[in-house]
């Protein structure tokens, strides 16, 4: 018995199912059935608890200061079209090259358990709280975890970083506010229906009401546009767009402004202005988010709120390296944010 509990480290540093069950002296097949079904009822919280923990001591997770030298990163290979995802790996990555760490990339998809009794894991990176797969929860259980750029009222595990959109409203209301512009029109996204809370596109239309009320701007109702993202969403913006410019021109009294949910649909707005013959921004300003690289590329340059995606991925693994080395980081569920900017080019221009 006492020669067993003795060998803490397995053969060839891989950790086994096997390797565990003879170090706690449990049966293997519990062990399988504990690490397969985390929430399995068939086994007591005590013996569940000792499994855990054992695995995350082993794994460098625990209070054993033999720590591991591995950061899974977890992330939808669908998403990788997106530039602010990549930027959020690029800087997760520089981070941990700079910290010793070894980076395992996987889709939320994947059997994970392979990682935990495979490699000596520091600790799990989140890219997004919507690849929160049943194999992600299963994970919480026994590594380090931080959600990335997750919504305000999001499901997430572990702590979470997210770029101050909040801060970057304020800006654009407060830029063209500085600019003379007192009414502003809006053009967004639908958020989903109840009960869902967790949205981006509530969470922005929310941001922009409040920033007008703070700065003394008429966010009217009836310059309010959203619209429905579903399969044929470029067309659906497309017609959006053609019809607030359409609108736009006929009404007397309108908004001088318009604050875009994104760059991408700003590109749709432009088009739009174009062929109904508005000029930008001599007729009509307009701000968007995310500081896409189109943004320079538009006529004239698009100015957009730069949430700095790379010093978000860095600031996770921070995060996640501070927590893994058993330092208080407050509690698991709190957020940090990451400071944005407002990148000002000639899509505003000055009212009256």
């Amino acid at each position: 018995m006492g020669k067993k509990r003795q060998n803490r480290v397995p053969i060839h540093g891989k950790i086994t199912q096997k390797w565990i069950a003879e170090s706690l002296e449990i049966s293997p097949s519990i062990i399988s059935l504990v690490v397969n079904d985390p929430e399995t009822n068939r086994a007591s919280v005590e013996t569940k608890e000792r499994i855990f923990q054992f695995m995350r001591n082993v794994s460098g997770n625990g209070k054993n200061p033999r720590l591991g030298d591995t950061l899974l990163l977890i992330n939808d290979p669908l998403d990788s079209k997106y530039h602010f995802q990549n930027e959020l790996v690029c800087g997760a990555q520089s981070m941990a090259i700079e910290a010793n760490l070894k980076v395992q990339i996987a889709a939320p998809s994947q059997d994970l358990r392979p990682y935990v009794l495979g490699v000596p894991l520091r600790g799990m990176l989140l890219i997004s709280h919507e690849n929160l797969s049943e194999a992600v929860r299963g994970m919480a259980n026994l590594v380090p975890m931080v959600t990335v750029n997750p919504t305000e009222h999001a499901d997430f595990l572990g702590n979470a970083v997210v770029p101050d959109y909040h801060a970057g409203m304020i800006r654009a209301i407060g830029h063209l506010r500085a600019h003379g512009h007192v009414r502003i029109g809006y053009i967004g996204y639908r958020p989903p229906p109840a009960p869902c809370s967790s949205s981006r596109e509530r969470e922005r239309l929310g941001e922009f009401r409040d920033a007008c009320e703070t700065q003394g701007v008429a966010a009217l109702a009836e310059d309010i546009h959203l619209f429905e993202a579903g399969e044929n969403k470029e067309r659906q913006e497309h017609w959006t767009c053609a019809e607030v410019v359409s609108r736009w021109v006929e009404q007397i009294e309108r908004p001088s402004a318009f604050v875009l949910y994104n760059d991408h649909l700003a590109v749709r707005f432009y088009q739009a202005a174009i062929a109904a013959g508005v000029l930008i921004p001599s007729d009509l300003s307009v701000v968007s988010f995310d500081n896409e690289p189109v943004c320079e590329q538009l006529t004239p340059g698009l100015t957009s709120v730069a949430p700095d995606f790379f010093n978000v991925g860095r600031l996770a693994v921070s995060v996640l390296l501070t927590r893994s080395a058993g330092i208080p980081v407050d509690q698991p569920g709190f957020k940090i944010v990451s400071p944005v900017r407002l990148i000002e080019r000639g899509s505003v221009a000055c009212r009256g």
